[in-house]
């Protein structure tokens, strides 16, 4: 598998959970491109880029992506809409892009909100969660919505990151602007059964030596304001299960103590040097910025869509534009290449919360974010 855009590829401790293959995992069959870069704008749709766009430029057609020679459509639809294996195999969800675009009116409020036209109400009803279509892009599999690599009879699936490191030696990551554990960089970076067991997800993705590079949110000491949390109220994830925080105390103990996993660091001074070159880096590296949730999407006035743009941004957290250009700065010290996921996240936050400015907000970062590897690539990549 390649990715050709422009001239080179782009796309945009105590308690250990291994991560385990299929005992036949399909081989990987790849072309010539040494990185491959894949970019996630999460929840986004058609409006939002349009919305950006107009926002940034007063016009469309300027951001990075649309020179590119190729652009497709496609979807992701789940297997089906279970969250838990049925253990059939069986494709329970079909798309019909008659219905899909049928602009009928229509008075449906699927989901607790209007419809307004038929096609919408349609698309609103199989859904797919961000573990499925993350595992679909992975793995080349669909699955059941909150699988993260897992297949609908409960088995792991071989994904990409696995399949670049192992079988073409290239370095890997993941970078988002939301919690690293959370469904789409998990399925560039773990197995699990369901996406709600971070603990689990946070110990395969650090402890386990798959990934290069891990970069997002989901810091246990901070609140979404780039807060310090008081002592003794920090969020850490359940080691097994779901719930409590984003990161197992096993991966912060180990990350901060004297042999780490990875190199760790939550500066923002450390993620700008490592984005202009002034910091080097050997082995893997884990940045989690300043922030519980979101870098920017979660903070106050998360609500107030009226007055979104007027709450000034955490100041203690790095933009994903720079996360973006550390994570190629780093990885692309590896003489075979490399591949990255990177993903605006919070694109899709800001939807689910029916907040237009801060969509808005996220998808610009995303589109400078774009525009940075673009000009990585054309000024750096060999």
């Amino acid at each position: 598998m390649s990715f050709k855009i422009s001239r080179r590829a782009l796309l945009a401790a105590s308690v250990c959970v291994p991560l385990v293959t299929p005992i036949a995992a399909p081989a990987a069959t790849f072309d010539t491109a040494k990185n491959v870069i894949l970019f996630i704008s999460d929840g986004a749709s058609w409006g939002t880029w349009d919305m950006a766009s107009y926002w940034e430029y007063g016009a469309k057609g300027q951001q990075p992506y649309d020179s590119f020679d190729v652009k497709l459509g496609m979807i992701t639809t789940p297997l089906n809409t279970s969250t838990k294996p049925t253990n059939t195999g069986t494709p329970q969800v079909t798309y019909d892009p008659a219905k899909a675009w049928d602009t009928t009116p229509s008075d449906g409020n699927f989901g607790g909100r209007p419809s307004y036209f038929e096609g919408y109400d349609y698309i609103k009803r199989d859904y797919t969660d961000s573990a499925a279509a993350g595992t679909a892009l992975a793995t080349g599999e669909k699955s059941y919505n909150s699988a993260i690599d897992f297949d609908d009879f409960g088995q792991p699936l071989a994904f990409i990151s696995q399949q670049m490191k192992d079988e073409l030696g290239k370095a890997v990551g993941v970078v988002s602007s939301v919690p690293i554990s959370h469904a789409t960089p998990a399925t560039f970076g773990a197995q699990n059964i369901n996406r709600n067991n971070y603990g689990e997800i946070s110990q395969q993705m650090v402890l386990t030596g798959t990934l290069d590079l891990v970069m997002g949110g989901g810091h246990p000491l901070y609140d979404s304001n780039g807060n310090l949390r008081p002592e003794g109220s920090e969020r850490f994830a359940n080691e097994t299960g779901g719930s409590g925080g984003y990161i197992a105390k096993s991966v912060w103990d180990d990350v901060t103590g004297a042999t780490p996993s990875m190199t760790f660091f939550d500066d923002k001074a450390s993620f700008e040097a490592l984005a202009d070159g002034s910091l080097v880096i050997d082995g893997p590296v884990l940045g989690v910025a300043q922030t519980y949730n979101t870098l920017q999407a979660n903070r106050s006035g998360h609500f107030a869509d009226a007055n979104a743009f007027e709450v000034p941004l955490v100041a203690n957290v790095p933009t994903l534009e720079t996360m973006t250009l550390g994570a190629l700065n780093h990885l692309g010290k590896d003489e075979d290449g490399f591949f990255v996921m990177i993903e605006g996240g919070a694109v899709d936050w800001a939807a689910h919360a029916n907040n237009t400015a801060r969509i808005i907000e996220e998808q610009v970062d995303f589109n400078r974010s774009v525009a940075a590897a673009v000009q990585w690539v054309n000024t750096s990549s060999s």
